[in-house]
């Protein structure tokens, strides 16, 4: 029982380190839809801090956002302008010097629907075209 309860404690304490710099902000709720999945990558070089910026726009209100690092990525991971309840975001993931990142960032959001009854009608348009239509020289 003593090694059980040992490999849990371990594998609780792996898992808060690995997601300590991970972003959770809001929550999903009824009638959101993903609006934006993105990998935010960068390899390693020696020696530098390598950053990624995403921003993202949308015709509605952000509900929620998750930043996740994959395994053996350590970015440091936070929101610069924008977020929940806004229309747009800007997210920015920051790594250590020499390492690279890799972070999965998912964005939630209501859209907003334009109802018919708020356009104008407009007339189609035929995109089909015969060939007793065509002048020929």
């Amino acid at each position: 029982m003593a090694q059980f309860t040992i490999l849990l404690v371990l594998c609780l304490l792996v898992g808060i380190s690995t997601a300590g710099n991970d972003l959770t902000l809001g929550s999903r709720e009824e009638g959101d839809a993903l609006v934006a999945s993105r990998r935010l990558y960068r390899p390693p070089i020696p020696g530098k801090v390598m950053v990624a910026k995403s921003g993202f726009n949308v015709v509605g209100r952000i509900t929620a956002i998750t930043a996740v690092n994959a395994a053996g990525s350590e970015a440091t991971i936070s929101v610069l302008k924008g977020g929940i309840g806004n229309s747009s975001v800007v997210v920015a993931a920051i790594g250590t010097p020499g390492t690279g990142l890799d972070v999965q960032l998912d964005i939630y959001a209501i859209v907003n629907v334009v109802s018919t009854s708020e356009v104008d009608e407009v007339e189609p348009v035929s995109t089909e075209t015969s060939i007793d239509e065509v002048e020929l020289p």
